[in-house]
Parts: structure tokens; sequence; C-alpha cells
């Protein structure tokens, strides 16, 4: 029944017509001929648009369009009929009946004979006619002449079973495409707009008696509108949208050969959905940067965003996704995040142009990209090499009339600057045409204040400046002298102004810039650390201050000079509390070779110290989100601290706390690298330290969990921190650390006790015995956490325990990180408990409190996946437990895009998805996602049991081979069963739950008239088969554990009865009337009678 009053039917059906309308003018604008496209007809209404290509009729079309074309019926063959005989009765070269209903069996059936009809005899063409429709439909046909039956063959149907909003947001994109594939701008905000003018355009001619045809040019009149009248329409330019730091383009920087060039690989809009790729390469200091901006600014309006991507080290490249991606992927490793932000760009229909500036390689950029989508993807590189799936564009010298144009947009308002000026011609050609020397240069000329006055002396000083040192010249600018000669110069200028300031000094600033990320240092990070080291090395020289706000002033001052030299470039991200610094690498690489001695180890050593301090601070206030962004600077720092041969003892807790960060986000092998770096660092500082070393091997013993290692590594790891923790404790200090260490290492023996890629049992037990006489007292948090966990594996255990063991820690937890543990631990109580509500509820509250700390999801996955394995069994069962389909609906919207970081996690968390998908899905997603289930199981020590996903892969198979070859829309388990014999005349009751079939529920009431219908037999089960409107399977399975094969389980009594019955009645045909009787009608319950007569049921037993 349609609850739809006839007013939203008839609006709905409008809607419907004015857009197939609009959807035919964009095709018709891909013809290349002339055409009148007409709304309406004034004498048939039968007609909704017709198209006339010289004065004759090309084409007549009708469109019926559902009020909800996911509940409504199909269209059917009669339906067809009726439209298409009134549809075709005026001439016309083809015809076309539009909806957005499906199409039921018939009407594809229909389809058919009238396509291979066009060719057949008049009679013949009749004859599979009436073979195809019912006497009613077929009646229809039998009274038109050939004429008519001719026009029919001619007739097509095209079906888009889509909601109105769906086929209105498809035909706003192509309305988009076209715009941009003309040069004009458009965003989707304005596609819609602009899709709502044409409609209300197609909606004003048809309401005309006269003028409702339209041309080409008028369609392009109206699809043309100004980039501004639609800004104003919306009240925003919603196209060219940039998130990241653009370089800032202070003026145009006109190089026109390589913006033509690069205009002609990737000036025009795609016409496919095929990831197009640039990639501009040369020396540091070259303007690929600049000229990658300059681009950008040109084609903004081809697209909805645009993404400037830091892509110089693999930290910063993951750290900006997070936007593009629209989550937060810290929890994820490099290779999951990847994943979730090709799967977004894919499947996104919004047109991007990416820049990954500074990119090492290919490599590093391509497994964020997608192999299909609307995106344009430009990199910036040094390294000419190794991009040879990419469009290359080598960017070099600036030719003189480029280099000119730089000098006199730098130097205005100079007037005395002219393209032929000689003084500006000799500045370039001594510079060699170099942009960052000309940059240089020219910020140098206007801060004399005599602009190119002073070229002369500025050439001079630049002849002065002898590299004398070849230490100093970076790898790959020993023919380039002339920007490093510039670079010298301004560090030198740089140095007398500083001398000249009571202040922090801008080249102070510089040096501690160069041990941080060059696109992206902290100025919160450089700011103290520069601060500190001249008040220890220069104390005179600036005042020592005395608040956080008097240590912002004086940074900021610095970085201002350091801008008005054009050394550096100030930005800040979005949602970011402090400034980021853009510098040269190559400028920052010569600042490095001339800093060295007391100040250079002092710099580093106070840069240390600062981050070890608030990343440690971050981390023990569990404040995930700061740990991340201070993860760069720490990372490099320590990298050019090792590169430089300094034991600088700061480092070591900082490499501790990143390794504990890498763990935190599932990334293992990162961890146990840092973990190794901090070992070295102990041995090279000849430090002992037994309890930190104890914490640094149970650590990477618990990576290593995770990792494919032999047996005799993570054994020999845990034999570190056990003897390096039975040495620390015979030191009083050292006593409560270990046991941390002692928690840990329990936990880790727990897993390998459970593993079967770990054999030694006999140095399991003695590894326990040793914990107990290391750590007697345990650590209350990790006592816990062991007793749930071991909980949750007994299988004699009283769940509600756990849960109330559960409730009880969190009324005295204070950490957000053990709330979250202990959440996720409930939640998955609940689900093994089949309470599913109370699950999904817990499940909610843990996920989102475990984002808010930048998490993710990394704490909870074994129980996630725990829970849908177990849901799972549920719902394949023969007796699904309720609520278990919005169960799997629930954990699958907390999940998302997100993917657990362990080889072994991803193949169970893509089992539980096909296993779910099996029944709840349509089947070609099914399928794709069981295809997806990798073949061969992981190695490491945290790998389940291989029966569960064997059992669960090998059920869901069964499923969809029954439901591609029975090709039912919905399966409903049966209750119970009766036979009923009159005669001759043989009758099956068959009691369903309707709840889990909608439409038996739906069909019940009122009765249906009778279908078609055959029963099925096979291993797993006994079915019957309804081809009604909705193709429906009710199921008998033949074991209690469902469509899962579990050795020994039991069978179940009534379908095996029902199976010697229907042998014994050699499977009577059946025809199936549904509807309730000897019910309530509130009973969810319904009887559907399989039978050739269709007899009243007597009262018999139901078989159970």
């Amino acid at each position: 029944m349609n609850d739809t009053t006839g007013g939203v039917a008839t609006a709905a059906g409008l809607h419907f017509q004015y857009l197939a309308t609009v959807d035919a003018i964009l095709d018709w604008l891909e013809d290349t001929r002339d055409f009148i496209i007409t709304t309406e007809d004034p004498v048939d209404d039968a007609i909704d648009f017709s198209v006339q290509v010289d004065d004759s009729s090309i084409l007549l079309a009708q469109a019926k369009a559902s009020v909800d074309s996911e509940r409504h019926a199909p269209l059917t063959a009669g339906e067809i009929v009726d439209h298409g005989i009134r549809l075709c009765k005026s001439p016309s070269e083809s015809y076309l009946l539009r909806t957005n209903r499906e199409l039921s069996t018939s009407a594809e059936s229909l389809i058919q004979v009238l396509t291979a009809g066009s060719d057949v005899p008049g009679e013949e063409l009749r004859d599979r006619l009436r073979a195809t429709l019912t006497a009613p439909t077929y009646r229809k046909i039998a009274a038109i002449d050939e004429v008519l039956l001719q026009r029919l063959t001619r007739l097509r149907v095209t079906s888009t079973a889509q909601s109105l909003d769906d086929f209105a947001d498809k035909v706003a994109r192509r309305i988009l495409r076209l715009r941009r594939h003309e040069a004009r701008g458009g965003g989707r905000a304005s596609a819609d707009a602009l899709l709502h003018y044409c409609v209300a355009a197609v909606l004003r001619r048809s309401a005309q008696r006269t003028g409702r045809g339209m041309t080409r040019d008028d369609v392009h009149a109206m699809l043309g509108l100004s980039a501004r009248t639609l800004a104003h329409a919306i009240g925003e330019y919603d196209w060219g949208v940039t998130t990241g730091a653009f370089p800032r383009i202070r003026s145009a920087v006109d190089r026109p050969s390589l913006i033509d060039q690069m205009l002609a690989r990737l000036g025009s809009a795609s016409e496919t959905r095929r990831l197009r790729t640039m990639v501009l390469t040369g020396p540091s200091g070259a303007g690929k940067s600049a000229l990658a901006a300059a681009f950008c600014d040109l084609v903004a309006q081809r697209y909805d965003s645009l993404h400037w991507i830091d892509a110089s080290t693999d930290t910063t490249l993951r750290s900006q996704f997070n936007t593009l991606a629209a989550e937060d992927l810290s929890a994820l490793t490099d290779a999951e995040a990847a994943a979730v932000v090709r799967a977004s760009l894919e499947r996104d229909p919004a047109a991007r142009l990416i820049v990954f500036d500074n990119a090492p390689s290919q490599s590093s950029v391509m497994e964020w990209l997608p192999a299909h989508g609307h995106v344009d993807a430009v990199a910036t590189s040094t390294n000419a090499n190794g991009w040879s799936h990419w469009s290359s564009l080598h960017v070099g010298a600036m030719t003189e009339l480029e280099a000119l144009s730089l000098v006199r947009s730098r130097l205005q308002p100079d007037s005395s600057c002219t393209y032929d000026d000689a003084r500006a011609v000799a500045l370039v050609r001594r510079l060699d045409g170099w942009p960052l020397a000309i940059e240089l240069a020219c910020a140098h000329l206007g801060r004399s204040g005599r602009g190119l006055a002073f070229a002369e002396e500025y050439l001079e000083q630049l002849a002065s400046r002898v590299i004398d040192n070849e230490s100093l010249v970076p790898s790959d600018y020993h023919s380039h002298p002339t920007l490093l000669q510039a670079i010298l110069v301004a560090l030198d200028l740089l140095q007398e102004v500083d001398h000249a300031a009571h202040g922090l000094w801008g080249t102070m600033l510089l040096q501690t810039l160069s041990y941080l990320p060059p696109r992206a240092g902290l100025l919160e990070v450089a700011g103290p650390v520069s601060i500190a080291t001249q008040l220890e090395t220069h104390p005179r020289s600036i005042p020592r201050p005395e608040s956080p706000a008097a240590i912002a002033i004086l940074a900021d001052e610095a970085l201002t000079r350091l801008g008005e030299a054009s050394i550096v470039e100030r930005y800040r991200i979005a949602g970011e509390s402090s400034d980021r610094v853009r510098t040269n690498a190559v400028v920052l690489e010569v600042v490095r070779q001339l800093d060295g001695g007391h100040p250079q180890e002092l710099r580093i050593s106070y840069l240390h110290v600062w981050l070890e301090r608030e990343i440690r601070r971050a981390y023990d206030d569990e404040q995930f989100s700061r740990v991340s962004a201070l993860e760069p600077s720490a990372t490099t720092a320590v990298e050019h601290a090792l590169s430089l041969g300094f034991i600088i003892p700061f480092a070591i807790p900082t490499l501790g706390n990143l390794a504990q960060f890498w763990q935190l986000r599932g990334e293992y092998a990162h961890a146990r690298s840092m973990l190794r770096k901090e070992l070295a660092m102990l041995d090279a500082a000849d430090q002992y330290a037994p309890a930190l070393r104890a914490k640094i091997y149970a650590a990477m013993a618990y990576s290593m969990l995770h990792l494919p290692v032999t047996q005799a590594e993570i054994s020999d790891a845990i034999e570190g921190a056990i003897n390096h923790a039975e040495y620390a404790v015979q030191s009083p200090q050292h006593s409560g650390d270990m046991a941390t260490v002692g928690a840990q290492v329990l936990h880790i023996l727990q897993v390998l006790e459970r593993s079967t890629e770990y054999n030694d049992s006999t140095r399991l037990r003695r590894w326990r015995r040793r914990l107990e006489e290391l750590t007697p007292v345990e650590d209350a948090r990790a006592r816990v956490a062991n007793e749930i966990n071991r909980s949750m594996t007994d299988p004699g255990t009283d769940l509600a325990d756990v849960i109330r063991l559960v409730d009880k820690s969190l009324e005295s937890e204070q950490s957000p990180y053990w709330k979250v543990n202990f959440l996720f631990s409930k939640a998955e109580a609940h689900a093994a408990m089949y309470d599913f509500g109370l699950a999904s509820a817990v499940f909610s509250e843990a996920a989102d409190q475990s984002r808010q700390i930048s998490l993710g999801l990394s704490p909870g996955w074994t129980s996630i996946l725990n829970a849908w394995q177990a849901a799972a069994f549920g719902l394949l069962s023969a007796f699904p437990p309720d609520g278990v389909r919005h169960f799997f609906q629930e954990l699958s919207q907390i999940v998302g895009d997100e993917a657990p970081t362990t080889p072994e996690d991803r193949a169970s968390l893509a089992v539980c998805r096909a296993a779910s998908a099996a029944i709840l899905d349509p089947v070609r997603e099914a399928s794709r996602l069981l295809d997806a289930v990798p073949n061969h199981r992981a190695t490491t020590y945290t790998a389940g049991p291989v029966d569960l996903t064997t059992h669960l892969v090998s059920a869901s198979a069964i499923v969809l081979r029954i439901r591609n070859q029975l090709a039912p829309q919905e399966i409903c388990i049966a209750k119970g069963w009766r036979r009923i014999q009159v005669g001759d005349d043989i009758s099956y009751v068959l009691r369903v739950d309707s709840t889990t079939c909608s439409y038996i529920r739906a069909a019940a009431l009122p009765p249906t008239p009778a279908t078609p219908a055959r029963w099925i037999l096979s291993e797993p089960g006994i079915g019957l088969i309804m081809n009604g409107p909705v193709a429906t399977l009710v199921w008998f399975f033949t074991r209690e554990t469902g469509w899962v094969r579990v050795p020994g389980a039991p069978s179940i009594p009534a379908t095996r009865e029902l199976r010697q019955r229907l042998k014994q009645d050699q499977f009577p045909k059946a025809r199936v009337a549904i509807h309730i009787t000897d019910l309530d009608l509130d009973s969810d319950l319904v009887d559907i009678y399989a039978s050739s007569t269709l007899l009243a049921a007597p009262s018999t037993p139901l078989h159970l």
C-alpha cells in the first residue's frame, strides 16, 4: 500500500519528467546535429518531450516515475504496453519510455521481444508476444494494426532504479562536467542551483502555448550562465576551494613556456575517471613550487577542491591527508591510511587537484592515489629519476625575459625597472636566471631602499663572496655557484641586521629551523629553542623573556626579518595554533654546513630537551593529537643528531616515546625501528640503564607479536626484558618501574600461550615463574585488563561477571585511554551474550571517545572483530538472534572506512564484512567482498584460530551460490511446517517470521493472488522459491548451525521429516498464497500455503 498523497505523487512525477528532459537535453548536446527539443505536447499528453532534426521527428518520449523507487512495485509488461501504444500513435523515428522504477521479469521479457522484433514478420511477432504476455495484456496488442505494432518495436525502455534525489544529483554532475569542459567555473552547490534553473526553464516553456522548443544555442545560453551570476545565486564561489599551505604568490610568476606545457597536459577537463599525473623536476631553487602554485591559480575553476601536500617526508605527507580523507588517520598504518585515502578519492565524484610538493620519488606518493577517480596530481621533485609513469617537465633557469619579469614584479613600485634596463639585464645574467637567487637579490635591493640603483654594488658583493670551502657546497650545486653566493650574501646581510637589533636573531632562528622539517618547521618549537641557545651563547644580545607571550613576540620579530629577506615563508594550517615555516631545502643545507662547534651541539641538545618534555607531557596527558603534530619535528631532529654522531641523552627517551606512539597507531615495524635506535644510542652513550633496557626489550617483544618474526627473535626480546628487569630490581628505586614491564611481558606470554605459531611451552612456563618472583606487585590496571582478557577467552566464564568487573573499573578510572579499553571489552561481552542493542551503544561510545583522543579504533579492533565474528555466526545459524541484522548496520557505521593494522586483523575484518554481506547486501557487492578476502593467512603470533574464518568463508560462499542460482531478493528462515492431504491434493503450510522478510509481511495484508513456486532440495537445507513480484526463498536448515558447516553439528528433525515427505510426494508442483490465518494480526508470524489447489487449512500439527 502507498500512503503518499495524490499531490505528492503528482509533484514527484513532474519532477522526474523535467529532470529526464534536462538529462535528454544534455544527451543531445553531445550529438553533432542541430536539434530542437520541445517540452510537452499541446495535443497528446502521452508525449513529455520530443526531438526534431531537420523538421523530422527523431524521438518521442514519456517519463514515468515512482514516488519512492525503493519501495514501489516494478514496472510491468502491461504498463509498458499501455504507455507504448499511446506514445506510438504519433509518427517518429524512435520512441522512449524512461522510468526510475525497476523492471519486472515480465517487462524485461517484453523488451527483449520488442528489441528483436524489428525484422520479424507481424504474425510471428504477435506469436512471440502472445507467449510472453498475460492474456489481458495481449488482447491490447491484438487490437492494434500492423503500423502501430512496428512502431512498438522502435520503443526503447530505460530504467534507472534510483530515487529522485539521486537522479537529480547525477544530472547536476553532468552539468558540472559540461561547464568545466568549456572552461567555466562551477562547483557542487552552483551545479545544483543551475539544475534548478534548468528545471524551472523547462517548466516555464511547458506552460507556454507556443515557443516550447529549444535549439542548441538556447541550451548553451541556459547552461552558460556567468560564474559571477552563479556565485551571487549561492552566496559564494564554491569551486577551487583550497586545503593545505599553498605558497604565497605575491604577483604572477610569468613563465609562459612552462605554463603552456602544463596546460597542454592538464589544462582541459578530464573526459574520463582516470588519474592524470605530471611531475615538475629540477634542482632546489628552480621555482618548481611557485610554478605549481601559479598553475593551480590558473585552473582552479575546473576543480571542486585543490590540495597542497608537503611530501618531503612520509610523516609530513601523511599528517596532511587527514583533511583530504575527512577522517582521523592517526590510528592507522601508513599502508592502511593510504588505502582509506585511495578509497575516499575513488568513490568521491568531486574533481580534485592534488599537489605533492618536494616529493622524493614516484613511489612515495603513488600509494595515496587511486587508479580511477576525478583526480589530477602534480608533483614537484629534485629527483628527475623514478617518475616513469608520470608526464615529466624539467624546470631549470628562467629565460632572460621571464627573469626580467620577475625582477620587475618584485621591485615595484620602482618605476626605474624596465625590461631593457641594463642594470636589470646584468643582474639576471649574473644570477644565471636562477629564480631563488633572483628572489634573494630583489629582497636585498629592496631593503637597500635604492632598488636597481644598488644592483652594481650588490653584484660586487656577490663576486667577493668566494666559496673556498667545498664542503659548504651541497651535492648537485657545484655547477650553480651564483645561487650559493646569493644565499651567503643574504645570510651576511641578515647577520648585520641581527647584530643591530636587541632580540632574537634571525640567523639563530634559521639555524634551529635547519634541524626541523624544511617545509613545515614549527615556530612554537624553533622559537623557544633559539632563544635558549642565544641566551647561553650571547646572553647580552637578547632580553630574557618572562612569559610565553614574550617568547612568541621575540620569535615573531625574528621570523619577520627572515621573511623580508625572502629566506622563509610563514603560513598556518587551518585548525592549528602555531605558525609553520617553509624554507628552501638548499638554504637549510647551507645553514647546517655553516653551523658547528659548541653552539651547534647546544642547539641540538636544547631542541631534544624541548621536544622530549612536550611529547612526554602530551603522552602522559593522552593528548595524542599533539604527539602526532610534534612527531615530524622529533623524527627529523633525531635523524640529524644521529647523522652528526651526537649523543644526546634527551633523544633517548624521545625515541622511546615515539616508539610507544607508533605502537598506539599500529605501526609496529616503525616502533621496532625506533626501539632499535634507542638501544643503539644507549650503547653509544655507554649507558647500561637496566630498567630502561628492560622497558625497551618488553616494548620490542610486544611489537614483534604483530610482525612476521621468527620464534628465536621474539624469544630473545622476552629474555632480554626479563634479564634486565631482574638486574634492575636489585636497586630499590627501579622496582616500581618493573611492575609495568612485568605486566606487559605477562600479556605477551598470554598471547603466545594461545598462539599456534609458538611451540616452546617449557620456556613459557619458565618465564612465568621468573615473572612471579620479579614483580609480586602487579600494576592494578594491567591486572584488570589481563583478567578481562583471560575471562573473555575462557568458555566457562559468566560474561555478566566480566561486565560487572568492567563497570567497577570504569567508576574509578580517570585515564581516557584506559576507559576506552575497558569500554571496548564491555561491548564485546554484550555482543558475546547476544545483547546486540547494548553492544552497539557501548561500541559507539567507545569509538567516539577513542577518536576524541586521536587513537581511532586501534584500542578496540580485537573486541570489534570478536563481536563481529560472533554476530556473523549468529546470523548464519539456523536460529539468528534478535537484533543481529541491525547490529551489523551499526557496527559497519561505527567502523566506516577504518581498518586494523595487522595483516591477520585485516583478513578477519574482510571475512566479517563478507559474511554479513552474504545475507544482507546485493549479490554483486557481497561477491566482491568475498573475493576480497585474502587467500593466505598471516603468520604473526596474534593470529586467531583458522577454523573460525574458514567456516565463515565457506558459509558465505554457500549462501551466495544459492542466491546466484535462484536469484531471491529475500531469504526467509522458516519456523515450521505442516502437511495437508485431501484426496489426491497435497498442500504444505510454511510458517515464517515476517520481521526478516518485508515482502511476505506486506503481501499478507490484504491476501495476494497465487504466484508460481517450486521446491529446492540441497545439502544445506530445503527451500521454496516463490517467483512473485518480489522473488522470495523460504528456507529450512538441515543443521542447527545453519549455513555454517561444522562437523558433528546436530541436524533439525523437522527438516529431516520434511525432506522425507517431499520425496514421498515427488516434490508436488505448487502455487503460493500468502496470508495471516488463525493468528493474532499483531503477530509477526505468517503462514504461506503451497498447494496446487490452495485448500483451506484443517487443524493439523505444526512441525517446529
